[in-house]
């Protein structure tokens, strides 16, 4: 997913990933220098227990919504 992310975007640049799964593509930008804004259902806990444990940075502007 980083090759992906670093070929289609530029640094700085915001991914949109409507279909989150694990929160895989989020890691990949953080790792490459870019935002991106993340939607899940099915798989939200998960992708939140990676922001707790630090596997994906959380920034201050993070917001969960459930529903």
């Amino acid at each position: 997913m980083d090759r992906v992310v670093e070929m289609s975007t530029c640094p700085g640049d915001i991914v949109l990933d409507p279909f989150g799964g694990s929160g895989t593509t989020y890691v990949s930008c953080e790792n490459k220098g870019r935002r991106w804004i993340g939607i899940e259902i099915d798989y939200a806990d998960d992708i939140v227990e990676r922001l707790e444990n630090g596997d994906i940075a959380a920034h201050k502007n993070t917001d969960f919504v459930e529903g």
